[in-house]
């Protein structure tokens, strides 16, 4: 249902229909509580039905930060996160990208692109320097298409090497920020909190599939896998494809 109100408040076409699919199952006060947010979406008109309804007028926040989306699934918080537990499962690794922390890795994911463009190659992983500018600004657009898979409503999956290496460069800020600093934006601030917030080691976990790409994080002179041509970092992944936008 929040896929769907998401994709609703972001304008996807079949966005309706995937609300009716979501509702088909619901009880009727459910149906009913819906019906209210879903016209409230299409009206425009939110203020003054209630905290649920009030909570969607951010106009100038994207639809994932109103509900919590991502890997599907939910998290065991008695489990130990570790290959040794004797549940280990993949669901246990799935974690929601609630509101808050969606709105915190859309910030430092702008603030990343911002300083790569000002700063260059101080930013950069060790082995991601020395490449000129024309390769910086080609790592700038996969650090903008992540930040837009969240204005979008949707989960960052980084789609090749140099994607999956700028959102461990924005999940590690993120987590720098809100675990050191304590000082939240009013754009976080702002919206509903979850005890899921900040998740960090689990969303690691649910976004990627290897970690292959943190061979670039070492220090230079040691071989890797991708030593041949650093272009190869911006291959796309056969899986998953690519955006549809």
């Amino acid at each position: 249902m929040a896929d769907a109100l998401n994709a609703l408040l972001t304008g996807t076409v079949l966005a309706p229909q995937f609300v009716d699919e979501a509702l088909v199952t619901a009880p009727a006060p459910v149906r009913s509580q819906v019906d209210k947010i879903v016209e409230a979406i299409t009206t425009g008109d939110y203020a003054g039905h209630g905290r649920y309804l009030d909570a969607l007028f951010r106009p100038s926040i994207c639809g994932v930060m109103r509900f919590p989306v991502g890997p599907t699934g939910g998290v065991d918080q008695s489990a130990d996160y570790d290959s040794d537990h004797p549940d280990y499962d993949w669901a246990f690794h799935a974690c929601p990208i609630t509101p808050r922390t969606a709105e915190a890795l859309r910030t430092e994911g702008c603030i990343l692109s911002d300083e790569i463009d000002e700063l260059g190659d101080e930013c950069l992983p060790p082995r991601l320097r020395g490449h000129g500018k024309p390769f910086r600004d080609k790592f700038i657009e996969r650090v903008d298409a992540l930040v837009d898979d969240l204005q979008h409503g949707e989960a960052p999956e980084p789609r090749c090497n140099a994607e999956q290496i700028a959102l461990w460069m924005i999940l590690r800020y993120a987590e720098d920020t809100t675990t050191e600093n304590g000082v939240m934006s009013p754009s976080i601030n702002d919206l509903p909190p979850s005890d899921y917030d900040y998740q960090f080691e689990q969303l690691r976990d649910s976004l990627y599939e290897d970690h292959d790409f943190r061979e670039f994080f070492t220090d230079i002179g040691k071989k890797t896998i991708f030593a041949e041509s650093i272009h190869r970092l911006f291959e796309p992944f056969s899986h998953p494809g690519p955006r549809q936008r």
